[in-house]
């Protein structure tokens, strides 16, 4: 009985760090509602197996809350990336599709169902959030320099019609 629950340990060790995989590729790819399952698959495995694994339920909990960790930080780090735009002097075409793309992204992660128990609301919405504040004051910062070039009046509508472009490409994400 012994060697059979033994080799019944080390394949639930096999098992779980396979599990951890899937949900790194998963998310990885933004498939945030799967990986939300994979998830949760991990914090039940934890709960209902941990007693009978050798390393114990505190090494799998630091892998499970690690995987937490990086998805905030991943998160986090999808705005840094995105940060650099709202300080360029004209956005272009491009930078609405990123920023549309991160948007999306945090959405589908506030959105995800299968990712709620697992990550902390407030704080996903405070990330989603500071994402917005940016993306409102470059929108804001257009309207003051729409301001500052009509005071100018000498070719002020066309440099007005260029600044109108970019706060409807800022609306329309």
């Amino acid at each position: 009985v012994e060697p059979k629950y033994k080799e019944a340990c080390v394949k639930f060790l096999v098992t779980f760090k396979n599990a951890v995989e899937e949900f790194k590729g998963l998310y990885a790819k933004h498939s945030y509602e799967e990986s939300g399952l994979v998830l949760t698959k991990i914090q039940k495995a934890i709960s209902l197996y941990s007693n009978h694994v050798e390393k114990g339920e505190d090494t799998l909990k630091k892998e499970y809350e690690s995987l937490k960790v990086e998805m905030k930080r991943s998160l986090v780090q999808l705005v840094k990336e995105i940060e650099p735009i709202f300080k360029q002097e004209q956005l272009k075409e491009k930078d609405i599709e990123s920023l549309k793309i991160c948007i999306e992204r945090l959405e589908a992660v506030k959105n995800s169902t299968s990712l709620q128990g697992h990550l902390m609301q407030g704080e996903v919405n405070s990330i989603y959030m500071e994402l917005i504040n940016l993306a409102v004051k470059c929108f804001e910062g257009i309207a003051v320099r729409i301001d500052k070039v009509l005071g100018e009046k000498k070719d002020s509508l066309a440099k007005v019609e260029g600044f109108i472009e970019e706060m409807a490409m800022i609306k329309s994400v």
